[in-house]
């Protein structure tokens, strides 16, 4: 079953609520709030002229939407993208390698994009996973749901290189790696150091080492 949604028929339901319901002015606020964002987002993506190439997939344009909000500045702090598909219980060789070219093909194209337009020095990229995978291969040549994974943050004004221990592969634990780095620090020091929050956003929280 194929559904046509028309924003046309939401807006018109959200007028027929009751006035007298103390929610209607807080929903109906909400609901131009988001009409208005989503048409200034699609303005900004169908107007703006990249000055690089981005890949074609979902990816690749999302970034390129990211540019056109950053370029424009529209007052977007922090975005949050998405790749699917690194759940790799199966075929992971073929399936890996293809998801770390989409990318990286993609990150290069924003920040050359950036550059161009002078403002790479003023966005970081930092990714996240909610599981990591294990180290032994399972019977479809994938791994399966792991306790560590590697971080990685990306961009012009960072320190590159390895910050943590190299991974220790004669320390398992029940076939997963251990991991050095706890990832509360590396959110720490990029909402100190990079977006200008103070510690008391994670005061409930234990001390966690900040990363040079």
């Amino acid at each position: 079953m194929s559904v046509n949604f028309n924003l046309n028929i939401l807006q018109s339901l959200y007028q027929q609520s009751d006035d007298f319901d103390p929610y209607t002015h807080h929903l109906n606020a909400t609901l131009q709030g988001a009409l208005s964002t989503s048409a200034t987002l699609n303005d900004s993506y169908n107007n703006y002229s990249p000055l690089a190439d981005y890949p074609a997939g979902n990816f690749g344009q999302e970034l390129k939407l990211l540019a056109s909000t950053i370029t424009e500045n529209l007052g977007v702090r922090v975005a949050h993208l998405t790749i699917k598909g690194f759940d790799t219980h199966a075929d992971e060789p073929t399936r890996h390698s293809e998801l770390l070219k989409e990318l990286s093909e993609g990150i290069s194209a924003f920040y050359q994009d950036l550059q161009r337009h002078e403002l790479d020095r003023e966005v970081i990229i930092m990714t996240w996973s909610e599981f990591g995978r294990r180290v032994a291969m399972n019977g479809s040549y994938g791994t399966d749901h792991g306790s560590a994974a590697p971080l990685f943050i990306i961009g012009t004004s960072i320190q590159g290189g390895l910050y943590g221990d190299h991974p220790n592969l004669g320390n398992l634990e029940k076939g997963n790696l251990t991991f050095t780095t706890d990832f509360r620090s590396v959110y720490r020091t990029v909402l100190e150091d990079w977006l200008g929050h103070s510690d008391d956003i994670i005061s409930h929280q234990p001390k966690f080492e900040r990363i040079p």
